[in-house]
């Protein structure tokens, strides 16, 4: 659930975001492609051509706000930036942080058993 929350949460802020999951070769294109379902980790990037950058020369201070990593597990997720994050990635983390939060809020006032 988490996971999949990041996702959609970037693919909002980065429309064109291309995502490459765990144990994938090459990037998915669209948040419709992606499989949840036995997935721990997806690298996002901003677009296709970040993606290609990253792989190509890996970090590189031009490339800056250009990738997030996302690991999930049951009650766990962890979002990977780099040192420093820029203002746009800063911000990206903190709307997924507070969505999450407000979605588990509104979930444990929705499921409390009543007397």
């Amino acid at each position: 659930m988490a996971l999949d929350f990041a996702v959609r949460a970037v693919r909002r802020r980065w429309p064109l975001a291309v995502f490459v999951p765990d144990g994938a070769s090459d990037f998915v294109p669209r948040y419709e492609h992606l499989e949840f379902r036995d997935r721990s980790e997806i690298v996002a990037y901003r677009d296709r051509a970040a993606c290609e950058q990253w792989r190509q020369i890996g970090y590189d201070p031009s490339l800056k706000g250009t990738m997030l990593y996302l690991m999930s597990d049951p009650t766990e997720l962890t979002l990977v930036v780099e040192d420093d994050p820029s203002e746009e990635i800063s911000s990206l983390v903190s709307s997924i942080l507070d969505g999450l939060a407000k979605t588990l809020h509104a979930t444990n006032r929705t499921s409390t058993t009543l007397p």
